[in-house]
């Protein structure tokens, strides 16, 4: 996948002058963009977290870090719950309040410790690192990098923040990967559409 495929496919969710969206116009787009299918796939199997505790991230981009012998290994991270993930059924969820996910995991934070692991799946030389749509092998060895422990949700300490994936610390680096690279300028632009109430 590059740029323009994934701005074409976006455009395609874009309501037209009704508010609507034709799903005729994204099947056909994704018909026409191999690149695109393997995730469809994906969509129409996912199943909904139960809590933001119970969530396995996965990091689509590659990134690299540095050893003390000067090499660089590249990496895609993941993120694991110590709570382990868990899922609901589309029936379960249908009755579901809409802040459910909030309000589940703010109820676990009182009754459990909440941890989320950093892990990085490291790449091997065949393994892409400029297509965030081409999936490594799920057998790659993993390292872990950190343990993080959450202790309060909700509030809103963090609106006026905004993310760069592209800005990081000493001894790691993006990729060349272009969808990366476009993510802090669409960020920003974003960022400052939230401050200005757009």
């Amino acid at each position: 996948m590059n740029t323009e495929v994934f701005h074409g496919f976006l455009s395609t969710l874009l309501p037209d002058k009704n508010g609507k969206s034709d799903p005729v116009n994204t099947i056909a787009f994704v018909q026409q963009n191999p690149s695109l299918q393997a995730h469809v796939m994906w969509n129409q199997n996912a199943k909904t977290a139960a809590s933001f505790a119970n969530t396995e991230f996965f990091g689509l981009h590659t990134f690299y870090f540095e050893q003390s012998n000067d090499q660089k290994t590249k990496f895609r991270w993941n993120i694991e719950p110590s709570l382990g993930g868990k899922t609901l059924e589309k029936e379960e969820v249908a009755n579901m309040p809409t802040e459910f996910l909030a309000d589940t995991f703010a109820q676990q934070l009182k009754d459990k410790t909440v941890r989320f692991t950093i892990m990085a799946s490291l790449g091997e030389a065949q393994d892409s690192d400029i297509d965030p749509s081409q999936q490594w092998p799920t057998e790659r060895p993993k390292v872990a990098f950190c343990t993080v422990t959450v202790n309060t949700s909700g509030g809103d300490a963090c609106n006026n923040t905004n993310f760069y994936p592209n800005i990081m610390s000493p001894g790691f680096t993006p990729s060349a990967d272009p969808i990366l690279r476009m993510r802090s300028p669409a960020y920003a632009i974003s960022f400052g559409k939230r401050l200005s109430g757009q």
